[in-house]
Protein backbone atom coordinates (compact mmCIF):
# COMPACT_ATOMS: atom_id res chain seq x y z
CA UNK A 1 0.00 0.00 0.00
CA UNK A 2 1.50 3.34 -1.04
CA UNK A 3 1.16 5.86 1.75
CA UNK A 4 0.54 9.58 1.35
CA UNK A 5 2.78 12.20 2.96
CA UNK A 6 0.39 12.91 5.84
CA UNK A 7 0.16 9.24 6.77
CA UNK A 8 3.95 9.01 6.58
CA UNK A 9 4.24 12.05 8.89
CA UNK A 10 1.90 10.40 11.40
CA UNK A 11 3.87 7.15 11.13
CA UNK A 12 7.04 9.16 11.87
CA UNK A 13 5.46 10.49 15.08
CA UNK A 14 4.54 6.94 16.14
CA UNK A 15 8.05 5.74 15.33
CA UNK A 16 9.45 8.60 17.41
CA UNK A 17 7.82 7.24 20.56
CA UNK A 18 9.15 3.73 20.02
CA UNK A 19 6.40 2.03 18.06
CA UNK A 20 7.19 -0.04 14.99
CA UNK A 21 5.64 2.18 12.30
CA UNK A 22 6.43 0.79 8.84
CA UNK A 23 6.19 2.76 5.60
CA UNK A 24 4.49 -0.15 3.85
CA UNK A 25 1.84 -2.26 5.52
CA UNK A 26 2.16 -6.02 5.90
CA UNK A 27 -0.65 -8.46 5.06
CA UNK A 28 -0.24 -10.07 8.47
CA UNK A 29 1.67 -9.25 11.66
CA UNK A 30 4.55 -11.37 12.96
CA UNK A 31 5.27 -11.48 16.73
CA UNK A 32 8.49 -9.49 16.22
CA UNK A 33 6.50 -6.53 14.83
CA UNK A 34 4.76 -5.60 18.13
CA UNK A 35 4.04 -2.98 19.32
CA UNK A 36 3.09 -1.56 15.93
CA UNK A 37 1.23 1.49 14.59
CA UNK A 38 -0.54 1.67 11.22
CA UNK A 39 -2.26 4.89 10.13
CA UNK A 40 -5.30 5.09 7.85
CA UNK A 41 -7.64 7.82 6.62
CA UNK A 42 -10.80 7.75 8.72
CA UNK A 43 -13.78 10.09 8.55
CA UNK A 44 -13.40 12.74 5.85
CA UNK A 45 -15.27 15.95 5.08
CA UNK A 46 -14.83 16.45 1.33
CA UNK A 47 -15.23 20.24 1.52
CA UNK A 48 -12.22 22.31 0.45
CA UNK A 49 -11.28 23.14 4.04
CA UNK A 50 -13.06 20.20 5.67
CA UNK A 51 -11.59 18.02 8.38
CA UNK A 52 -10.09 14.61 7.72
CA UNK A 53 -9.56 12.36 10.71
CA UNK A 54 -6.54 10.12 10.47
CA UNK A 55 -6.70 6.95 12.56
CA UNK A 56 -3.54 5.37 13.91
CA UNK A 57 -4.25 1.80 14.91
CA UNK A 58 -1.87 0.97 17.76
CA UNK A 59 -1.54 -2.76 18.31
CA UNK A 60 0.32 -3.84 21.44
CA UNK A 61 0.15 -7.64 21.30
CA UNK A 62 -1.78 -10.52 19.72
CA UNK A 63 -4.78 -11.70 21.73
CA UNK A 64 -3.58 -15.28 22.24
CA UNK A 65 -3.17 -17.65 25.15
CA UNK A 66 -0.13 -16.88 27.29
CA UNK A 67 -0.27 -13.10 26.85
CA UNK A 68 -0.42 -11.32 30.21
CA UNK A 69 -3.25 -8.75 29.98
CA UNK A 70 -1.76 -6.68 32.81
CA UNK A 71 1.52 -6.25 30.92
CA UNK A 72 -0.39 -5.41 27.74
CA UNK A 73 -2.48 -2.84 29.65
CA UNK A 74 0.62 -1.21 31.16
CA UNK A 75 2.46 -1.12 27.84
CA UNK A 76 -0.62 0.24 26.04
CA UNK A 77 -1.12 2.98 28.60
CA UNK A 78 2.55 3.94 28.39
CA UNK A 79 2.35 4.31 24.59
CA UNK A 80 -0.95 6.19 24.85
CA UNK A 81 0.67 8.72 27.20
CA UNK A 82 3.70 9.04 24.91
CA UNK A 83 1.41 9.58 21.92
CA UNK A 84 -0.50 12.29 23.78
CA UNK A 85 2.76 14.00 24.77
CA UNK A 86 4.06 13.82 21.19
CA UNK A 87 0.95 15.62 19.87
CA UNK A 88 0.50 18.12 22.72
CA UNK A 89 2.99 20.72 21.35
CA UNK A 90 1.96 20.29 17.71
CA UNK A 91 -0.34 22.74 15.94
CA UNK A 92 -0.14 20.92 12.63
CA UNK A 93 0.92 17.71 10.92
CA UNK A 94 2.42 17.86 7.42
CA UNK A 95 1.24 21.47 7.10
CA UNK A 96 -2.38 20.71 8.06
CA UNK A 97 -3.72 22.28 11.26
CA UNK A 98 -5.01 20.01 13.99
CA UNK A 99 -8.71 20.88 14.31
CA UNK A 100 -9.67 22.96 17.37
CA UNK A 101 -12.07 21.09 19.58
CA UNK A 102 -11.10 17.92 17.77
CA UNK A 103 -7.81 17.32 19.50
CA UNK A 104 -6.10 13.97 18.99
CA UNK A 105 -7.94 11.37 21.04
CA UNK A 106 -7.84 7.65 21.80
CA UNK A 107 -10.85 5.48 20.98
CA UNK A 108 -11.97 1.96 21.72
CA UNK A 109 -9.09 0.98 23.87
CA UNK A 110 -7.34 1.29 27.17
CA UNK A 111 -9.62 2.79 29.81
CA UNK A 112 -12.46 3.45 27.36
CA UNK A 113 -16.11 2.54 27.91
CA UNK A 114 -15.45 -0.38 25.52
CA UNK A 115 -13.25 -1.98 28.17
CA UNK A 116 -9.78 -1.83 29.62
CA UNK A 117 -8.34 -3.87 26.76
CA UNK A 118 -9.90 -3.57 23.35
CA UNK A 119 -9.68 -6.14 20.61
CA UNK A 120 -8.78 -4.70 17.25
CA UNK A 121 -8.47 -6.75 14.10
CA UNK A 122 -5.81 -6.67 11.43
CA UNK A 123 -4.89 -9.29 8.85
CA UNK A 124 -7.49 -11.67 10.25
CA UNK A 125 -6.04 -11.64 13.78
CA UNK A 126 -7.45 -10.24 17.02
CA UNK A 127 -5.04 -7.93 18.81
CA UNK A 128 -4.91 -5.85 21.97
CA UNK A 129 -4.75 -2.17 21.12
CA UNK A 130 -6.56 1.09 20.51
CA UNK A 131 -7.17 3.75 17.87
CA UNK A 132 -5.63 7.23 18.07
CA UNK A 133 -7.61 9.81 16.06
CA UNK A 134 -6.02 13.00 14.68
CA UNK A 135 -8.39 15.50 12.98
CA UNK A 136 -6.61 17.66 10.39
CA UNK A 137 -8.14 20.65 8.58
CA UNK A 138 -7.87 20.57 4.79
CA UNK A 139 -6.11 17.20 4.60
CA UNK A 140 -7.46 14.54 2.29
Amino acid sequence: MALDDTILALQDIARGIGLNAPESYPAALAPSMFPIALTFIGQMDAAKFGTTTYVTLVMIAPAVAGINPDQVFQSGNAFLKLMREAFRPLGAVNGFAIAKGGNPTAHGGFGSPAGMLSMVKYGGSELYGYEFHVPLIGAS
